[in-house]
């Protein structure tokens, strides 16, 4: 039974349900204020610690200005960057994630109206993406820096060509002139998928860019209060600039997982007539005559594709760690005895190889193919999926088990303290995450097996955080791959990584690191896109329906 009502505008008159909604929405209220909650801190401290830090906000170019006593004098600007800083995190994450969320807060409202908001909040995104370019470029102008020589830079580019290409193609085909009927039902999905896609990004590159200038600073700063702060003070003598790093690079996490749950259900769903078959395993499945083809059209694409970046993040990862700075290494630190009984302490620097590598393969690739599991064996009985499902995570937890012990080892020998980076602190967080999760879904769904109403409930939710967690995964990869470009950068001075790196002329070096991010950005895109589309949804096989 359901009646009808004006909604607060008076604009709509929509059904007030009394069955299903209120327990279909029943966290749509919490997850909604939990986002504008993470949003609104994002903006405070991102603007708080860019105003109140290192110079603050300045714009412009280098100037001279003439001292009481006639001597010029030049004024380097330094402060562009946090324009750029806080320009492209307000306008791509914050203004860009409410521009997306419009449908889901006005959901009461004329669809004219929450369009309007869509395209109106994703124009202020745009305009300060522009301004938020030219204080990057003005910036490196006035630093003497090169442009475009780090995966930073590569990825902000491509976001921003695709931002700009996505909001043309919306507005031509939702705004005006508006295309055809069924030129805007083809396009609405895509559409869907590329501003998901491009928002994830754009999240992951503000946690990157933030972290990429942690390092810089605290390299640059040498023995001041930040470089002093940053390296060697425990948790709970944390300086405030630290901990502002740190609630920026989660809540810039958070805030886009917890939007991407509240946007999970905007893939459609389509009923599909079938005829039957046997699958090579001998499994009885259907076989769809009609719409399956055209849905799975671009399957085996994306599919293909996955695996390609996948395996070419494995090269790249594998040939930067084990080919430069030393390689591979495992183990503490010892005292070998030279030929004149001469002992000399060996310092093992190569167990950061060992965690990337090991972190890298587990809980980027091996957990991204285990997610893939239900979509590679489509066809096949699902307890064939979900034994290699279980199985790979397993492998991905044996490996980070072995990244933790090697990060641990490499701390240790360097005398560095722990916990005190945002990266760490995420890193914890995903382990805890990964291993609640691996555990409540053996129980739910391997041993002992819960009951099939809590297995009903349970399984969207083991979805979604099984997907939270491999985004968080990722983006840290990220996050640690640029952490020790930099800090080879910097705490090598007059090293030849220092002088070729921003030439990316380090016979093909730089250009390793860089691609190696790329192909592990664009594997976590197309696990992402395979995983979340309902089209791509494995069917049930006949055995199963039995």
């Amino acid at each position: 039974m359901s009646s009808y009502y004006y909604s607060d505008t008076g604009s709509a008159i929509v059904k007030d349900l009394d069955h299903h909604e209120p327990r279909q929405l029943r966290y749509y209220s919490f997850f909604t204020a939990l986002s504008q909650i993470f949003g609104f801190l994002m903006l405070f401290f991102t603007g708080y610690w860019n105003g109140s830090y290192n110079g603050g906000y300045q714009w412009g170019a280098n100037y001279t200005e003439t001292l009481p006593d006639g001597t010029p004098n030049k004024v380097f600007v330094t402060g562009n960057w946090h324009y750029h800083a806080t320009f492209m995190t307000y306008g791509l994450v914050f203004l860009q994630g409410e521009a997306i969320l419009m449908y889901r807060l006005f959901r009461h409202e004329r669809k004219i109206f929450s369009k309007f908001l869509h395209g109106l909040f994703h124009l202020f995104a745009f305009v300060l993406l522009i301004f938020g370019l030219i204080a990057i470029v003005q910036h490196k102008n006035n630093m003497n820096n090169k442009h475009m020589f780090s995966a930073h830079s590569w990825v902000g580019v491509s976001i921003i060509i695709a931002y700009t290409l996505q909001f043309v193609a919306g507005f031509i085909n939702f705004g005006f002139p508006k295309t055809s009927p069924a030129v805007r039902a083809w396009y609405l999905p895509i559409h869907r998928a590329v501003g998901l896609i491009i928002f994830a990004l754009s999240c992951a590159q503000a946690v990157f860019g933030v972290m990429q200038e942690t390092w810089i600073l605290t390299a640059r700063s040498g023995g001041n209060y930040f470089g002093r702060v940053g390296v060697h003070s425990k948790i709970s003598n944390l300086s405030l600039v630290r901990i502002t790093f740190g609630f920026i690079g989660r809540l810039d996490t958070h805030f886009k997982l917890t939007s991407c749950l509240l946007l999970q259900s905007t893939f459609y769903r389509t009923k599909m007539t079938s005829t039957y078959y046997y699958s090579d395993a001998s499994s009885l499945i259907k076989e769809h005559e009609d719409h399956e083809p055209r849905q799975l059209r671009y399957y085996s694409f994306f599919t293909a594709l996955s695996q390609i970046f996948g395996f070419l993040m494995l090269f790249f990862t594998g040939y930067w760690n084990g080919s430069y700075n030393g390689g591979y290494q495992w183990g503490a630190n010892y005292t070998e005895i030279l030929s004149g009984g001469v002992p000399n302490k060996v310092f093992v620097t190569g167990n950061w190889h060992y965690h990337a590598t090991f972190m890298t393969y587990g809980l980027v690739f091996l957990q991204g193919e285990a997610i893939l599991m239900y979509r590679l064996f489509r066809h096949e009985r699902k307890i064939f999926s979900k034994f290699l499902h279980g199985l790979f995570h397993l492998f991905a937890l044996v490996l980070f088990v072995f990244g933790l012990i090697a990060i641990v080892t490499h701390k240790n020998n360097m005398k560095s303290k722990h916990m005190f980076s945002a990266h760490s602190w995420i890193g914890v967080s995903v382990i805890v995450g990964f291993i609640l999760q691996y555990i409540c879904g053996f129980v739910s769904f391997g041993f002992p097996k819960v009951s099939p109403a809590v297995r009903a409930w349970y399984l969207p939710v083991h979805r979604a955080v099984g997907l939270v967690i491999f985004s968080v995964s990722c983006v840290q990869a990220v996050i640690g791959n640029v952490t020790e470009t930099w800090i080879l950068y910097f705490t090598s001075p007059g090293s030849y990584f220092q002088k070729c790196y921003g030439l990316l002329d380090c016979h093909g070096q730089g250009f390793i690191i860089n691609f190696n991010l790329l192909f592990l950005i664009l594997y976590a895109i197309t696990v992402v896109y395979l995983t979340t589309s309902k089209k791509y949804k494995r069917a049930p096989t006949i055995d199963e329906q039995k």
